[in-house]
């Protein structure tokens, strides 16, 4: 790795300790005995230093509607002894991990097409959304990024959620 990429890297590892980032992420929901989900998530997160924390709204559909409003807080991994993770000598990367914690409203269709809750009943309300989360952010400058994360909702249905995005820093 060259001097250049080297300082190319910790710039961008810089960026995600110290910056704002706005995330657009599309997923897949799925749990055993509920129909699967789409969802659409907007996040706000803000780095300092290993710590990341912000707000986000989502919003799932497939046959039955939720949308869920949370603040998540995560631990960000964005250097090793002190110099920057990547992939190449262009592209690094920055892992991390932590929990969501928010109110929802939620309603899902199980097998047979009937409306349930967490609880197994013909009636749905609002819940308190608790998730593990963790993923993989891929920068590709200090303002863009591409986002892989993985959830796993622990409230509601329990289901699996994997998605997909951009990540985005604005001046």
């Amino acid at each position: 790795m060259t001097a250049d990429d080297a300082q190319r890297l910790e710039e961008l590892a810089s960026s995600y300790r110290a910056d704002t980032r706005y995330r657009l992420l599309v997923g897949y929901s799925y749990e055993d005995d509920l129909e699967d989900a789409y969802r659409v998530r907007l996040e706000q997160s803000t780095g300092r230093g290993a710590v990341r924390y912000g707000y986000g709204v989502s919003y799932g559909w497939n046959d039955a509607t939720e949308i869920g409003f949370y603040a998540q807080a995560a631990l960000q991994l964005a250097q090793w002894g002190g110099k920057p993770l990547h992939l190449t000598p262009k592209f690094g990367f920055i892992p991390y991990a932590g929990l969501e914690l928010g109110l929802a409203y939620h309603e899902r269709e199980d097998s047979d097409g009937s409306s349930v809750d967490s609880y197994g009943s013909d009636w749905h309300d609002d819940y308190v959304l608790f998730r593990y989360i963790a993923g993989l952010d891929i920068p590709v400058d200090e303002y863009l990024g591409f986002s892989l994360q993985i959830a796993k909702a622990t409230t509601m249905e329990e289901s699996w959620e994997s998605s997909f995005g951009l990540t985005i820093a604005f001046d």
